[in-house]
Formats: C-alpha cells, sequence, structure tokens
C-alpha cells in the first residue's frame, strides 16, 4: 500500500526504470487500476494530412521568410478543427435521429 506522501518517491522510481504494477483491492482481490499519471503520460494521435495539407507542408519555397513553419502549423491545427466540426455536427444529427425515432416510437 501506497500513501499519498510516497507518491513523489514512487515517481523517482519510475523516473530511474523501474515498472510499477498498480492494484486496488475490491472485494477481497487485488483487482487492476489506470497508472496515477495516466493523463501525463498519453500521447496524441497523429492524424494523416489530406493530399492539400501535405501540399502545404512539403512545398519547397525558394526564400524562407519569418515565422513559416508557425504558419504552417497553424493551418494544420485550423484544419484539424475543421474536421473535427464537421465531425461533431454528424454526430449530433445522427443522435437527434435516433432521438426522434425514439420519439416516434413511444406514441
Amino acid at each position: 500500500m501506497v500513501r499519498e506522501e510516497e507518491m513523489n518517491r514512487v515517481g523517482a522510481l519510475e523516473h530511474m526504470g523501474v515498472h510499477f504494477d498498480f492494484v486496488e483491492i475490491k472485494d477481497g482481490a487485488l483487482v487492476p487500476r489506470t497508472h496515477y499519471r495516466r493523463r501525463d503520460n498519453r500521447t496524441a494521435k497523429a492524424r494523416q494530412l489530406d493530399p492539400h495539407m501535405k501540399g502545404v507542408v512539403k512545398k519547397v519555397k525558394s526564400k524562407r521568410k519569418p515565422g513559416y513553419k508557425k504558419k504552417i502549423r497553424q493551418a494544420i491545427q485550423e484544419d484539424n478543427r475543421k474536421k473535427r466540426k464537421i465531425e461533431a455536427r454528424h454526430e449530433m444529427r445522427h443522435q437527434k435521429r435516433l432521438r426522434k425515432r425514439k420519439r416516434e416510437q413511444n406514441r
């Protein structure tokens, strides 16, 4: 059993390469649980770029202006934001259709 005060020691040991399996006691049995730093250890998913965005990234420029990498990064973020917005809109419409069908069945 590790108390909250000892978690910084556990973190130091993990940094040195020691592996810990975190478990909880539930109903008298040891049950695996999530890592205490699961959110910190998470890596972002890399999305595939569409052909237009690949062209923006790989385009060979005769003169490189200050901040060109930042502009590329911003263009990719804007494209990802638009895609997420479209996906959310499709999901909302799907949920709306399901609710409508459910209401019609209850009548």
